[in-house]
């Protein structure tokens, strides 16, 4: 019997190690007496908690066949028992599968783990931990608009943020949107006065320069008002995002705060959204649908 033990991180994917398959090709060359009749393996374990090692409650696991993206149809499932954790399944020897893991509190999770290739049956413990999801704890915190756009440009982690919403549909994020402009630059200080010109002989007096032109005025600052246009100009953009993305507006709640004046000479910008997960609805599906990865 084999135990093998599964680390899960809340976004990632734990990729078991598969085997070559050569062996398929000595076991064909072999004679028909020599094939066993039953290679199917029965996976069996725990799910447990990553940080208390204790079971995760009631929940349940797919098993897809792993073929280029992967299967909409699930070959396998298993309920998580409420009490020990345990699941089992019946799988075939020498295949790479995507489990999925479902259960309320941690985040929905994709193992890649390959059955052994011995051509006999066999019962194999594979007990594998999840993270759960920390209401509370902040996903992002940085700048996604230079000062005063509402052009939204986004960066790796809220790629990553994305997809986990897109793959944990029951969390609930809270974004605190800042409207963030530079003041004016103060304006340019006057030219030197330029010395009058010496009179010429047989003329009188000096002549004087023409007055330089004045300075141009300073750009105005935003007023209250348009800070505030401009905090709703970006939350717009935010939600155009996540729809494209398939995201539900509904799962997001919005805060814009008090709009902020930056330096104009400023270099260092403070942040101006942040993410946190809110809440966690319940799961509102249970089935074997293959949500996206």
């Amino acid at each position: 019997m084999r135990i093998i033990n599964i680390a899960v991180g809340s976004w990632h994917l734990a990729v078991g190690h598969c085997a070559l398959l050569a062996l398929l090709a000595v076991a064909a060359a072999q004679p028909a007496s020599a094939q066993i009749k039953n290679p199917i393996k029965l996976i069996r374990g725990m799910v447990l908690d990553a940080k208390s090692q204790k079971p995760v409650g009631t929940g349940k696991m797919w098993a897809f066949e792993a073929e280029g993206k992967g299967s909409s149809r699930s070959v396998n499932n298993s309920k998580i028992n409420a009490n020990t954790g345990e699941y089992q399944m019946l799988l075939d020897p020498q295949t790479m599968y995507r489990f999925r893991l479902k259960t309320p509190g941690y985040f929905i999770t994709d193992i890649y783990y390959c059955t052994p290739d011995d051509l006999n049956y066999q019962e194999v413990d594979t007990n594998i931990y999840l993270e759960r999801i920390p209401v509370g704890a902040q996903l992002f915190a940085g700048r996604l608009f230079e000062p005063g756009s509402a052009v939204l440009k986004p960066t790796q982690k809220l790629y990553e943020i994305e997809k986990m919403l897109k793959i944990n549909g029951a969390i609930v994020v809270g974004i605190t949107l800042t409207p963030d402009v530079k003041s004016a630059p103060p304006p340019p200080p006057p030219p030197p006065a330029k010395k009058a010109k010496p009179a010429k002989k047989g003329k009188k007096g000096a002549v004087a320069p023409p007055p330089p032109p004045p300075p141009p005025p300073p750009a105005p600052a935003l007023t209250e008002e348009e800070k505030k246009e401009l905090g709703r100009q970006r939350l717009n953009a935010i939600k155009e995002y996540m729809k494209a993305a398939k995201i539900s507006v509904t799962r997001l709640e919005w805060t814009i705060a008090d709009p902020v004046t930056l330096s104009w000479d400023a270099t260092s910008l403070p942040d101006n959204v942040a993410i946190v997960i809110k809440s966690i609805n319940p799961d509102e599906d249970d089935d074997d649908s293959d949500s996206e990865m």
